[in-house]
């Protein structure tokens, strides 16, 4: 039974922290009940249904299962540097060191994601544009539309972040390019 427990608490930890621990809140999410849009969503579309067509050529009566062990498209991490605390003392003189400590201001947090996303399968390359593509015009509507972003990390869930940047950040050496 422990065992088992395990088995599950790693599964739950993976798909939250490391397949899906940004979940789209407001903007295109609002349409949806509970308003909110797990990234894995979007990301995992295509590779669903690629892997269906081509089980369901290969061998249709595996099909279920064959879904069932589908490997995630991307993982993510935290990067270091991300905020758990910023704030910024006034910039003028002060009476006090008491009125000094009261003029503190709350400054943004910051948070950063590396996306590991490598072609796999036998339509890798093609499923991975296609996701890209897909992904972007569900960021580009969201954002469009107002929407805010839920990310989940093992230390602590940020909530009602805006996306300011998403950038490939391979290295040249991988053997893939932009997998990262």
């Amino acid at each position: 039974m422990s065992d088992t427990l395990s088995g599950i608490a790693s599964e739950v930890y993976s798909l939250a922290f490391e397949v899906s621990p940004i979940i789209l809140t407001g903007g295109i999410a609002t349409s949806i009940k509970g308003g909110m849009l797990p990234i894995a969503v979007v990301l995992q579309a295509l590779t669903i249904a690629a892997s269906a067509v081509t089980s369901i050529l290969t061998s249709p009566s595996s099909t279920l299962s064959n879904l069932a062990n589908l490997q995630a498209f991307a993982h993510f991490k935290p990067l270091p540097g991300s905020t758990l605390i910023s704030n910024t003392i006034g910039q003028y003189p002060f009476a006090s060191v008491a009125v000094a400590a009261a003029a503190t201001f709350i400054n943004p947090l910051t948070i950063a994601l590396s996306m590991d996303c490598p072609a796999n399968g036998t339509a890798g390359f093609l499923v991975k544009t296609g996701t890209m593509i897909a992904l972007k015009l569900v960021l580009d509507a969201h954002q469009a539309a107002g929407g805010l972003y839920t990310v989940m990390t093992p230390s602590y869930i940020y909530t009602n972040c805006c996306l300011t940047d998403l950038r490939d950040s391979s290295n040249s050496a991988d053997r893939q390019v932009q997998v990262q």
